[in-house]
């Protein structure tokens, strides 16, 4: 499978200008701006990041939005196609890293690295059914999205909580985020079992269901090469809640990729 004339050119920005490509793409609430933070901390002559807006979302708010993880996965694939990137490292977070997941077990040979921060997994999320009905809730209910807000990052002031509802309503429609809502359902984790992908993780010590403990022997079941960081004090936001750390980490990571794959 693979992009055709009519997949949908991702809104983005570009940072860098590196001989080593990387896509990153955003969470389910928000879009490519939750990285503004860590723009000043990038090395950008190692690197040339692209920050890539879904359909539906920011930059590409007036891309039609299609249904399906395929689909999703596409139209990051033809960004790197229209970018000339052949080989490029891909970065997701949330919701997005299940997109990036997919990527990388779509074109395995065109992938450098999977670096998956915060992630849904392969396997879709854990939590229940009444869980997930509140996570829908909130992509219409103010209240719900504070309160969520506040149990993923409790570290953060009232203030923080409030920009972030705010850059969420702006970056997407409830109608678009819940477009993507199908994913907290979606399980391929038994096409990954044995992968030889190189695969790094990135936790928050604070980030509720998500911790160490429980992501880390999932995605070693899958991936036989992978890395594990955790950023000390962080909740589901290490990009907001400490940029310059999240930062080194990130770069850590994919310069070890960069070399060991040259």
């Amino acid at each position: 499978m693979s992009p055709d004339a009519n997949t949908p050119f991702l809104g983005h920005i570009s940072v860098g200008h590196g001989p080593q490509k990387v896509i990153v793409l955003h969470d389910w609430y928000g879009d490519h701006t939750i990285y503004d933070p860590l723009l000043p901390y990038l090395d950008r002559d190692r690197f040339h990041y692209a920050f890539a807006d879904l359909p539906g979302y920011g930059l590409s708010r007036d891309r039609p939005v299609l249904a399906g993880i395929d689909q999703f996965a596409l139209v990051v694939i033809a960004l790197a196609d229209r970018l000339d990137w052949r080989r490029f490292h891909i970065v997701g977070h949330s919701l997005s890293a299940m997109i990036a997941q997919f990527i990388a077990m779509l074109v395995p040979d065109r992938i450098v690295s999977l670096t998956a921060v915060c992630p849904l997994p392969a396997s879709g999320s854990p939590a229940s059914d009444d869980a997930l009905a509140f996570f829908a809730s909130t992509a219409r209910d103010d209240d719900a999205f504070c309160k969520l807000m506040r149990s993923l990052s409790g570290s953060l002031s009232n203030g923080w909580i409030e920009a972030k509802r705010k850059n969420s309503r702006i970056a997407s429609s409830p109608e678009v985020k819940m477009n993507y809502f199908e994913l907290f359902r979606t399980d391929f984790s038994s096409s990954l079992i044995g992968s030889s992908m190189k695969a790094n993780l990135i936790l928050g010590t604070r980030d509720p269901g998500l911790d160490e403990a429980t992501m880390s022997p999932m995605f070693r079941r899958w991936y036989e090469d992978l890395s594990v960081e955790t950023v000390s004090g962080c909740g589901h936001y290490p990009m907001e809640e400490a940029p310059p750390y999240f930062a080194a980490v990130l770069e850590r990571l994919l310069v070890r990729e960069a070399i060991r794959a040259s």
